[in-house]
């Protein structure tokens, strides 16, 4: 069994709508973890907005050598296979909750502009570029186990244009829902945490009011499984 301790709690303590990340291959996504984080939102909100970023996966597999199409479309059957094989674990959510797929973020219209927006700010903000090297230095480090000075070129590529989406899509997120918080088990990036607190000059707005809670994952026998 599965416990959920959250961290960071009590400053989004009066809002009582929630969006889940979803990561395609997590294993904090599935099965008894995911059952102990839906149990966990539905005592402690009262809606839920399912951020379920399957087509965002592409670029993992563009940088493999698929080409954009493939990719896209090797994800969102990943994404549909998701909801299909979880859905035993989504019906025991008692509030009312929606899905919504990555590809809903990638046709707003502010979408392009704000992607753009993120870019130039990759390349001319310090302190935005470095913490997107960080993010892409600690996954890296902790999915192969090396630096990321032996990272090849077409994943460094990819690896930023995963983050700058990301964060453009999240964006979206942020200004079309208001008074929601993220729960995610797993900290938040460091590029997202620079944005949320106003020290990258002359970011888009929308991160500074879409809060983020951290969820730990524990066994019975508080052995954590994810923090």
């Amino acid at each position: 069994m599965v416990k959920v301790k959250p961290k960071n709690v009590f400053a989004f303590r009066h809002i009582k709508t929630c969006c889940l990340g979803v990561s395609l291959h997590s294993t904090n996504h599935s099965g008894e973890k995911l059952s102990a984080v839906i149990e966990y939102i539905n005592q402690n909100f009262n809606n839920l907005l399912i951020d379920l970023s399957d087509t965002l996966y592409s670029h993992h597999y563009m940088s493999l050598g698929l080409s954009r199409t493939e990719a896209f479309f090797k994800a969102q059957l990943e994404g549909d296979r998701w909801i299909e094989e979880n859905q035993a674990i989504l019906d025991k959510i008692n509030i009312p909750y929606k899905i919504v797929r990555w590809e809903n973020w990638l046709k707003h219209e502010d979408f392009q502009s704000l992607y753009d927006n993120f870019y130039d700010l990759f390349v001319t903000n310090d302190v935005f570029h470095e913490a997107v090297m960080v993010d892409i230095r600690n996954y890296y480090k902790r999915r192969y186990n090396k630096d990321v000075d032996g990272m090849h070129h077409r994943f460094l590529k990819s690896s930023v244009a995963y983050l700058i989406e990301e964060i453009a899509c999240h964006t979206l997120l942020a200004r079309e829902y208001t008074d929601i918080v993220n729960v995610y088990p797993g900290k938040q990036l460091e590029c997202f945490r620079v944005v949320r607190e106003g020290k990258v000059k002359d970011a888009p707005s929308g991160l500074e009011n879409f809060g983020h809670i951290r969820l730990c994952l524990y066994e019975t026998d508080i052995t954590p499984l994810a923090a």
